[in-house]
């Protein structure tokens, strides 16, 4: 095992991310907590993995960023060996001169992001680096969507089926059937080749030396595919809640600021994971019991102009505000502060952290799985039922109409910032991985 000394400084790559402006500020507070030395390696065309409408910027960084070309090549030899169908093998995205940077500086650890997990295992001149280089390999992920092995599995059994031998000629198939060739190819070959994407999950969940999830649900699902328990390490997410938390208080202390004790406030990019139509189609219900109701929606993304259709279908062009994108921590505060609940009516995660530090009571579903330590239940905001309009329309009105209510869950957001869960936390996990690697 590598072992560190003198309190030299960890190497530590972060290998396939792009630059989200919160992703780079999360990293500058990693680097200097943990006494290490930061190397993203980012890759051209990065919004084809990250996605549209993510603001990603190279300012502000203060740990090194290196540009690779992101390269496909088709699986070797994924199918078994005596497979006669005609399947074609899956393909997995590597960053081209990455094992040059390996062998050369011997990093420490290498957290590896989900869009190239499989490179690590599939292509072998950068698994013959890692080897000889020492190097600790960590899957950062998170694993909210993955299904559990026994799920997978029995989803994918269902498109088992017996072999087809009406092509064969009639004396061929009749001497297959009577020596049972048929059943033990589809047992020892075919059967296999079905189920082959399952049983390639296994194999690759239970190759690095350790997994870093943001969820603790990432426990169940990595131990059902066999990975042992204690090479799971629960994370959590944060933004730099210190920024945040500074914007708040600088805010705090405008004179004459005003909340609307009527607005909502939506923030993530206009996308359909989103779901900023559920949230517009709430709130058109919900002014049925309280027309003062208002909506701000900061972001942008290819839904934008389908959104803002529906808000006009709606007539709920003078409740609904398109504010675009906002990245400057406190004109977002301002924003942010100037609303009385925050919701998140699909997908999503750290922008319930920023609401938290915005004292923002809380409204969401089903999230990214942080929602399960960040939101709890009737305490700093409510959970409804997924894509229940009218229940998150309740949800609303039963918050926006009790002072008292958004009195004390503000209060509870921003205690669970400054207690349980906020950058210096996230890092101290980070932290405790890296070194029980490295120790």
């Amino acid at each position: 095992m590598k072992k560190l000394t003198n309190n030299k400084p960890l190497k530590i790559y972060f290998v396939g991310y792009a630059l989200a402006h919160y992703f780079n500020d999360f990293l500058n507070k990693l680097q200097s907590h943990c006494n290490a030395k930061i190397t993203v390696f980012t890759y051209k065309e990065s919004e084809r993995f990250i996605g549209e409408g993510v603001y990603q910027t190279f300012d502000n960084i203060d740990f090194k960023v290196i540009e690779l070309q992101n390269t496909t090549e088709r699986i070797a030899n994924y199918y078994p060996r005596f497979e006669i169908g005609k399947f074609k093998s899956p393909s997995y995205n590597y960053l081209n001169g990455l094992d040059t940077y390996i062998s050369t500086n011997h990093p420490d650890i290498i957290m590896a992001s989900g869009a190239y997990m499989q490179m690590y295992l599939y292509n072998n001149s950068i698994k013959a680096a890692i080897r000889k280089a020492n190097t600790k390999l960590v899957f950062r992920t998170i694993p909210f969507q993955q299904l559990s092995y026994d799920v997978l599995l029995a989803q994918e059994s269902k498109y088992l089926k017996p072999l087809e031998l009406n092509s064969l000629p009639r004396l061929l198939r009749y001497f297959t059937e009577r020596l049972g060739i048929d059943k033990v190819y589809y047992n020892k070959v075919r059967k296999r080749t079905l189920l082959r994407n399952v049983y390639s999950k296994r194999k690759l969940f239970n190759f690095p030396d350790a997994h870093a999830c943001y969820v603790p649900s990432g426990i169940k699902i990595y131990t059902s595919y066999g990975v042992p328990n204690h090479k799971i390490h629960i994370m959590l997410n944060s933004p730099d809640t210190d920024k945040l938390l500074n914007q708040n208080n600088i805010v705090n202390n405008y004179e004459n600021f005003k909340k609307d004790p009527f607005r909502i406030v939506h923030v993530g990019r206009l996308i359909k994971r989103k779901k900023v139509d559920l949230l517009l189609k709430a709130l058109k219900e919900a002014q049925k019991t309280e027309p003062r109701l208002n909506l701000v929606v900061i972001g942008n993304g290819p839904e934008k102009e389908d959104l803002k259709n529906l808000t006009k279908e709606l007539e709920l062009s003078s409740s609904v505000h398109f504010k675009g994108g906002i990245y400057a921590p406190l004109e977002l505060a301002q924003e942010m502060k100037q609303a009385s609940v925050y919701v998140l009516a699909g997908m999503g995660g750290l922008s319930l952290n920023e609401a938290m530090c915005f004292e923002l009571p809380i409204i969401c579903s089903v999230c990214d799985g942080s929602e399960e330590y960040l939101v709890r239940h009737g305490e700093n905001g409510f959970i409804f039922k997924e894509d229940d309009k009218k229940d998150l329309s309740r949800k609303i009105l039963k918050v926006l109409s009790s002072p008292a209510l958004q009195k004390s869950m503000s209060k509870r957001s921003l205690e669970i910032i400054y207690k349980d869960i906020n950058i210096h936390t996230v890092c101290d996990n980070y932290k405790n991985l890296f070194y029980s690697l490295v120790k």
